[in-house]
């Protein structure tokens, strides 16, 4: 009758078998550092190489403490025996039992996940997949050696591992999962591997002590957020295999002083580089398309900003509160502009039409319109003049700049878009254009400085009846022999003081 050991919940620590090693005991370096070790029940009871083991029955059984289940032939790790794992964990790659030998192909989902005892993983270069959340929130974890077998590696799998310092990622990984490093915290340089292709949403986010990190050419995407909050990261070069950086990719690195994007790369996501206060300068290279929203959005150390002349547009506040932004260059031939932002900004430009600018803004005459949102909330704009090119300003345009003293709209426009001027606290006087036939609603609401408003046109301009809300304050000056003109025109009649000029 055969005998079988039966583990005892002792603390243990794996040794590779001297005798029945089926394979070399992994490689170096990045090519998985997986041991193959091989444990063999004989029939006489007794295990090769000093490893415990029990079994529950034909098709599942305990080495060292951690569950392996046959399936179709060969063992996949299912579980571990949460009394007796403690410490060092290393899978083995073949177990001998009853006349069979089934080689380990995988670690299921969730095998060790809460794992709290368990500090260090060795994966053979037998196990070909790593399961979702297979080592989730394992938080005493601190280092993993992966076997170059491991083709991917799935979603969660070490997400919560806060105490992982390190990881080796072999070659063979041509994908990492959905918040795969999730939350590890205390991970501080990572290689990825040239095989690897994609980066999932969230990958590596919150992996806040991370300060070195190289990604190979062979990634073509990286997922949202896969970098969020890696607060200690300074520098970044992104491969010119990537072609886009979505939403929030880099989102919140506030230590990233330095930024390569490659021209690879056609479109910039919202939020990708959100909340990075420590970037100082940005080059957009001309392969970029569009910009969306939020990008830079709290960049606040950002300085200078070159935008490439393939960009058809940039996405709303893309790069509101970059407060220290000193220079905006928009290349020759760009052609659309569409964002608020909130920064100090001087715009370059050759054939803009829509600009956003700040304190100390020229726009440039070959700027035909000034969109929607285009200055809102710019509080340090203290004066602007408006080019003969321009034939509209669009809604919200200067929206809350409250600084605003002086504004220059020139006999070009024709339209002053609802909301365009409200809230400009500091006007104190506004001449309108005889070219002005019509301003949108609230569109100088708000402007209670507001002590005089010269209205070049004879035939009064449509208007909305809350287009101003200073009519009891403020002189309406009109053009001579039109008084009775706006006399009768409703809401221009709602003016208690007009006086011909």
């Amino acid at each position: 009758m055969m005998l079988v050991m039966v583990a005892l919940p002792l603390m243990f620590s794996c040794s590779k078998d001297d005798g029945d090693d089926g394979g070399d005991s992994g490689g170096n370096g990045n090519s998985g550092g997986g041991s193959n070790i091989t444990v063999v029940v004989h029939d006489d009871g007794t295990i090769s190489g000093g490893h415990t083991f029990s079994a529950i029955d034909d098709k599942n059984f305990y080495v060292d403490y951690i569950k392996y289940t046959v399936e179709e032939g060969h063992l996949i790790v299912s579980g571990y025996d949460k009394a007796g794992l403690k410490g060092a964990a290393n899978i083995v790659a073949r177990l001998t039992y009853k006349g069979n030998t089934y080689e380990v192909l995988g670690i299921n989902g969730s095998s060790f996940s809460g794992c709290s005892s368990l500090t260090s993983v060795t994966i053979p270069n037998s196990v070909t997949s790593i399961g979702d959340r297979a080592f989730r929130d394992c938080s005493s974890l601190t280092s993993v050696s992966i076997g170059n077998g491991v083709t991917s590696i799935g979603s969660n799998t070490f997400s919560g591992c806060s105490g992982l310092t390190s990881v080796t990622i072999p070659n063979s990984v041509t994908s990492i999962g959905d918040y795969a490093f999730f939350g590890c915290s205390g991970l501080t340089s990572l290689t990825i591997p040239n095989g690897v292709t994609s980066i999932g949403d969230r990958a590596f986010s919150g992996c806040s002590s991370l300060t070195s990190l190289t990604i190979p050419n062979s990634v073509t995407s990286i997922g949202d957020r896969a970098f969020s909050g890696c607060s200690s990261l300074t520098s970044l070069t992104i491969p010119n295999s990537v072609t886009s950086i979505d939403s929030s990719a880099f989102s919140y690195c506030s230590g990233l002083t330095s930024l390569t994007i490659p021209n690879s790369v056609t479109s910039i996501g919202n939020r990708a580089f959100s909340g990075c206060s420590g970037l100082t300068s940005v080059t957009i290279p001309n392969s970029v398309t569009s910009i969306g929203d939020y990008a830079f959005s709290g960049c606040s150390g950002l300085t200078s900003l070159t935008i490439g002349n393939s960009v058809t547009s940039i996405g709303y506040d893309a790069f509101w509160g970059c407060s220290g932004l000193a220079s905006i260059k928009v290349e020759s031939g760009n052609t659309k502009y569409d964002s608020r932002d909130n920064c100090n900004a001087i715009i370059e430009t050759a054939s803009n039409t829509l600009i956003q600018g700040c304190k100390n803004t020229t726009i440039p005459n070959s700027v035909t319109s000034i969109g929607d949102r285009a200055f809102s909330g710019c509080s340090g704009l203290t004066s602007v003049t408006i080019p003969n090119s321009v034939t509209s300003i669009g809604g919200y345009a200067f929206y809350q700049c409250y600084g605003l003293t002086s504004v220059t709209i020139p006999n070009s426009v024709t339209s002053i878009g609802g909301y365009a001027f409200y809230q400009c606290y500091g006007l104190t006087s506004v001449t309108i254009p005889n070219s002005v036939t019509s301003i949108g609603y609230y569109a100088f609401s708000g402007c209670s400085g507001l002590t005089s408003i010269h209205c070049l046109r004879t035939t009064p301009p449509g208007s909305d009846s809350d287009s101003f809300d200073t009519y009891q304050t403020a002189t309406l000056y009109v053009p001579s022999g039109s008084y009775s003109a706006y006399k009768n025109k409703y809401p221009w009649n709602r003016f208690y003081n007009i006086v011909e000029e």
